[in-house]
């Protein structure tokens, strides 16, 4: 009877103990959930803002592409003028040899020369200001790249 009672007494403390076991456990796994829940909270929120300055980034760099592959456009319908002007000039050249040929008068000679001398000044005018606008636009997109590049490293 001695022994049962004993015994009886350890299986009670055993019991108590594994009730106190079980409820530790789950008060741990209650508080590394929490844990578990708090850290996914604040990688998802961080890979949020990294997406998000990503996406602004692309769209900075889209934007300064766009602007320039106007400007190259640009550059382009220039060119295309220049090689018109060229163009005229060498028909004024031809037109001038025609009048020599001719015997044209000096009035004549003079007023031709005044044409092509202004065109000649207003061509460089106006591919000196379009070296100047493609100089300021090249240097403009280079360093919105370099800020581009600075604000992604």
């Amino acid at each position: 009877w001695l022994l049962r009672l004993y015994l009886h007494r350890s299986v009670d403390r055993l019991a108590a103990e594994l009730n106190h076991t079980a409820e530790e456990q789950e008060s741990r796994r209650s508080h590394f959930e929490t844990r578990i829940d708090d850290q996914s909270r604040k990688i998802n929120q961080f890979k949020s803002d990294v997406d998000v300055r990503t996406a602004g980034l692309e769209l900075r760099h889209n934007a300064l592409s766009d602007e320039l592959w106007g400007e190259m456009t640009g550059l382009a319908k220039v060119v295309g003028e220049l090689k018109k002007t060229n163009a005229a000039f060498e028909k004024l050249g031809s037109s001038v040899a025609d009048l020599q040929k001719g015997k044209a008068e000096a009035a004549q000679l003079d007023k031709l020369r005044s044409e092509v001398q202004k065109m000649v000044v207003e061509a460089n005018t106006s591919v000196a200001a379009m070296q100047q606008t493609v100089g300021n636009v090249v240097n403009d997109v280079k360093e919105h790249f370099r800020t581009a590049s600075q604000t992604i490293a």
